[in-house]
């Protein structure tokens, strides 16, 4: 085995619980068009949550780490992107035309 590997294994480690974190909580926003900064932190707490239950089981502190830092990235994502709620298009509501005639 070269002498780089066990490092490089930890960056890919590393990297891919950071993207799982980032977009957990992405994805989460996408699918809620009109309260996502609500569930982007709902997200963000449960994810919060699951890594402090992992880290209590065995003893990966970095990897805690990058999960906690790359969820907190991507609600600060959605804050900046994707911050502004899509509302609903109110072109369909009944209108009354009501004209007065002097």
């Amino acid at each position: 085995m070269v002498w780089w590997y066990i490092y490089v294994e930890q960056t890919v480690i590393y990297l891919f619980v950071a993207l799982s974190a980032f977009f957990v909580v992405i994805c989460a926003a996408i699918i809620a068009p009109l309260h996502r900064m609500y569930v982007a932190w709902i997200a963000y707490l449960l994810g919060f949550l699951v890594a402090v239950y992992f880290l209590s089981q065995t003893s990966a502190i970095d990897e805690f780490m990058s999960a906690i830092f790359a969820g907190l990235l991507g609600v600060f994502s959605v804050a900046k992107l994707l911050g502004s709620p899509v509302l609903p298009n109110k072109s369909f509501q009944p209108t009354c035309w009501i004209t007065a005639r002097g």
